[in-house]
């Protein structure tokens, strides 16, 4: 205790000697962590991160253009449903309306008061067929609203999903970081598995998608480096009496505070690091103010079906905090 940590020394005998290159403000074992987990050099970062940005790129637009084509479908269908109205009020004003006219000023007994209502007409259907026309509309687009509700949830879904992963990119800083992008990428079918034979595989120990650090008080925080990470933030490590944390309204990591098993109350002190480190750890941390929203892990819950590292928060709690690193702080056991 107190002495204070060097780098080892070189291994003797018939082992390579290794040597760790540690950059200023990264802890030996942060360094450690990258050269074992696959530092990228600036050739490989390139080459992969070039088809992953633009993979990514291209998914957002068609999420965007699908997400705008569904609202206009959806403001059609709005339209449409208004028929039910212009039926019943071609039906009660039947006798008033002659065949072949293209359009007809009828009378609506709802209004208060009544008054008259210009309806369109097709000049070649009959006064009853004209009603029926509206009503079969209407009909139409209530079921179409109905699936419209849906269709854009999922492509709103799709395309925060695609901005997290595009965050993803800009953290990425080893090959196994990058690999995890990549086969995700894959296996949503966004790009083909034979576009990215051409690079470079780098053989890397193993490393859980998890970063750790501790508060000043002594807290454990857990922290997603990746949406694979975000879900075993979720899945694997949340405890009900956890903290939950995440940047509001951006793409960035889970956070969580391990609380469950301690017998130290948490305080408001650490609720406020852990938010700086969630907020370092999003697209918010150029910000000198970043909300956060923060509940017990057991509001969080991942539904059936969503991509990796979405989530549904039942009730939660927000918090504005200055964006902090605490890569000092964290541990790389």
């Amino acid at each position: 205790p107190g002495i204070r940590l060097e780098p080892l020394p070189p291994r003797q005998g018939p082992w390579k000697e290794e040597h760790i290159e540690k950059k200023e403000g990264l802890s030996w074992n942060k360094a450690a962590d990258l050269h074992y987990c696959g530092l990228l050099s600036n050739e490989d970062a390139s080459d992969e991160k070039g088809i992953i940005k633009s993979a990514i790129k291209k998914a957002r637009a068609q999420a965007k253009r699908l997400i705008e084509n569904l609202n206009s479908d959806k403001e059609k269908a709005q339209r449409n449903l208004k028929g039910s109205k212009l039926g019943e009020l071609i039906v009660s004003n039947m006798s008033a309306i002659k065949k072949g006219v293209k359009d007809a000023l009828l009378m609506d007994y709802s209004a208060l008061p009544p008054a008259k209502l210009l309806v369109e007409l097709d000049e070649k259907l009959s006064p009853y067929g004209n009603a029926e026309r509206y009503f079969k509309k209407a009909k139409k687009a209530k079921t179409a609203l109905n699936m419209l509700g849906s269709r854009i949830t999922e492509a709103q879904a799709e395309l925060e999903y695609l901005n997290e992963l595009e965050y993803g990119l800009e953290e990425a800083l080893t090959k196994q970081e990058l690999d995890e992008l990549i086969s995700e990428l894959v296996e949503g079918g966004y790009v083909k598995a034979a576009l990215l034979e051409g690079a470079k595989a780098v053989k890397t120990r193993p490393c859980e998608p998890v970063r750790k650090a501790r508060t000043s008080e002594g807290f454990t925080l857990l922290c997603g480096k990746s949406a694979k990470g975000n879900d075993l933030i979720v899945k694997k490590y949340a405890k009900d009496k956890d903290i939950w944390l995440h940047a509001s309204g951006v793409p960035g990591s889970h956070v969580l505070i391990k609380t469950a098993g301690r017998e130290q109350e948490l305080t408001e002190k650490t609720i406020i690091e852990a938010a700086a480190f969630a907020a370092w750890h999003s697209k918010s941390r150029a910000a000198k103010k970043a909300e956060v929203i923060y509940t017990e892990a057991n509001n969080v819950f991942k539904p059936k079906g969503a991509h990796p590292g979405m989530v549904m928060v039942k009730e939660y709690k927000s918090i504005m905090v200055e964006p902090k690193d605490m890569s000092a702080m964290e541990d790389h056991d």
